[in-house]
């Protein structure tokens, strides 16, 4: 298997694990869809026939009904008061129904509860009191319209709370502090507001925190880096202020930190280095000031690194170069100057690098080539001069470079053909202006250019015929003749008709050139844009399996229409943060899957 393949079957297989864990975080319910044969309580099973749930009840070596999981069984209306007669419940799944109206209160009567599962349904009231369901360990109540308080009167043995995707529009209650067993807390894609309470802390055996995507505010309470068996903290697209807690370097076994779309401000602690098991670091369109620290090329097993979007100074650490494991560099919408450090030649394993939108300053490094694995490369507007360098020919799994809005001299290596995954190339309007590019035109300023533009110069065609193939009559005056043996007045008739054969072999060359770069450019790829219409517009990176997983696999019904080589999708953020995404997949007919795929998000 060569390299590409690798990189391929590596790629498909983290997206699967990603969409795997998504779901995980929300499927804590095991399948019991078959109904055991040890049923013997008649009157539970005569109650279940008659709320025409005769399928998908299990019962215990007892004999009575332990658990019932109906998930995805279209039902809808009110769920039966009747079930509050099978007291023995232990488990109850309903998720993905079409259950409305409010939560029934006599739940509460089902005392041995351990798992309740009602996701994805249209319940739209309040939570009712829970409390006396003192052995609950799992509640999932994530996508409804559940509104008023946060529920956190709940047994002290709950594990997993997952509210998010609801309408819950009140704070926090300091009273979550209670629930100490919690591993896994949900509560994104709400309208929640205050501040996020300092009795947090108190939760120390969290594995997980997601209050992403509602309106909390204030500062990041230092008491959160008690949760040292935090391995997920997502406090992203909210109202946050004030500075990062430089205790945070307490959460050792932290492996995605998401504190992005706050307006968090000061520096970047250099205690963020202590965080050695970070894989992902998102730190984007906030506030942040000062330098990059070079303490974060500790972060050895650091993949994902975005801080753009902010007002970060200074030059890039060349330190970073040793955050080896770096796939996705994103420093864009920033203030960094200095130069580009050619250490970062060796990152071996980065896909992406954005540096756009900086200070940055002298030449390109050619040592940019050496991170052959890059499909993404944008180095637009800075201040960026010289030539495009020839050996970023050796980067054949480029799709995308972007060199807009610098002082590069005009002027496209050959070598560049090379890049046969290229899709799209931008360019200083310069480039088009000077001397027009085939497969290039002028955009809003920008020379936008496709796979034709980099393909084999026409000036050698191999059709061309070699001078000895030439006829002898077709020779030019021998150069070994002295100048003053040459007609002074006319050429011989020899002579014409050399002139005349030869202009017609190189004519016929130039169409045969011209057909074939017809050809070529006819099979080229169609252009595909992958950059913000505006500074700062939100946007995120998806796998191609999220987003088919976003549109329903590309459905008809989700089609919204065209633009330009693009059919523009809707579809729901796979990430469930309740947001719709507009999905633009290019018609390219070529399978280059490593490709991600740019989404514009909206609400």
């Amino acid at each position: 298997m060569d390299r590409r393949s690798t990189s391929l079957v590596l790629w498909l297989a983290v997206s699967g694990i990603l969409l795997l864990h998504a779901v995980a975080l929300d499927s804590p319910v095991p399948d019991t869809s078959a109904t055991g044969p040890n049923c013997k309580d008649t009157n539970q099973t005569s109650v279940l026939q008659q709320m025409n749930w005769s399928s998908g009840y299990h019962c215990d070596p007892t004999g009575v009904v332990d658990s019932i999981n109906l998930s995805s069984q279209r039902l809808s209306g009110s769920i039966p008061e009747n079930l509050s007669l099978i007291t023995t419940l232990t488990s109850l799944d309903l998720h993905n129904n079409s259950f409305s109206g409010s939560i029934p209160s006599f739940f509460s009567n089902l005392t041995a509860l351990k798992i309740l599962d009602l996701r994805n349904n249209n319940f739209n009231s309040t939570v009712p009191s829970l409390e006396g369901l003192t052995d609950l360990m799992r509640l999932a109540l994530a996508f409804n319209n559940l509104s008023g308080p946060i529920p956190v009167n709940l047994s002290l043995k709950l594990e997993l709370l997952g509210l998010g995707n609801n309408s819950f529009d009140q704070p926090i209650p300091t009273g979550i502090g209670r629930l100490t067993s919690l591993t896994f807390l949900n509560l994104r894609s709400n309208q929640i507001v205050g501040e996020i309470p300092s009795s947090m802390g108190q939760l120390v055996n969290l594995t997980q925190i997601d209050l992403s995507n509602n309106q909390l505010s204030g500062s990041i309470p230092p008491e959160i880096a008690n949760a040292t068996s935090l391995s997920r903290l997502n406090l992203s697209s909210n109202l946050l202020t004030g500075n990062i807690p430089s205790n945070m370097s307490q959460l050792v076994k932290l492996e995605d930190l998401n504190l992005s779309s706050n307006k968090i401000d000061g520096s970047i602690p250099s205690s963020i280095g202590q965080l050695v098991r970070l894989t992902h670091l998102n730190m984007s369109s906030n506030l942040l000031i000062g330098s990059i620290p070079p303490t974060m090329s500790q972060l050895v097993k650091l993949e994902n690194l975005d801080l753009s979007n902010n007002k970060l100074e200074e030059p890039i650490p060349p330190e970073i170069a040793n955050a080896t494991s770096l796939s996705y560099l994103l420093l864009q919408y920033n203030s960094l100057d200095g130069t580009i450090p050619r250490s970062i030649s060796e990152l071996k394993k980065l896909e992406k690098l954005d540096l756009s939108h900086n200070q940055l300053v002298d030449s390109i490094p050619a040592d940019l080539s050496r991170v052959t694995s890059l499909s993404y490369l944008d180095l637009s507007n800075n201040q960026l001069a010289g030539t495009i360098p020839s050996e970023i020919s050796k980067l054949t799994d480029l799709s995308y470079l972007d060199l807009v809005g610098n002082n590069i001299i005009v002027g496209i290596p050959s070598s560049m053909s090379k890049l046969v995954n290229l899709v799209e190339f931008l360019l200083p309007d310069s480039f088009c202006a000077s001397e027009p590019v085939n497969g290039c035109q002028i955009s809003n300023k920008t020379c936008r250019c496709n796979a034709s533009a980099v393909a084999p110069p026409s000036n050698s065609p191999p059709s061309a015929a070699p001078p000895s193939a030439a006829p002898p009559s077709a020779a030019p005056p021998s150069s070994a003749a002295p100048s003053e043996a040459l007609p002074s007045s006319s050429l011989s008739s020899a002579a014409i008709a050399g002139i005349a054969i030869g202009t017609a072999c190189v004519v016929a060359a130039l169409v045969a050139v011209l057909l074939v770069a017809w050809r070529y450019c006819g099979n080229a790829h169609p252009m595909v844009a992958l950059r913000a219409s505006t500074p700062g517009a939100a946007f995120r990176e998806f796998t191609l399996d999220e987003m088919r997983v976003a549109t329903d696999d590309w459905a008809a019904g989700n089609r919204i229409g065209s633009r330009g080589f693009n059919d523009v999708y809707k579809g729901l953020d796979p990430y469930n943060t309740g947001l719709v995404l507009t999905v633009s997949r290019a018609r390219v007919l070529a399978n280059n899957f490593k490709k991600a795929v740019r989404n514009g998000m909206s609400t």
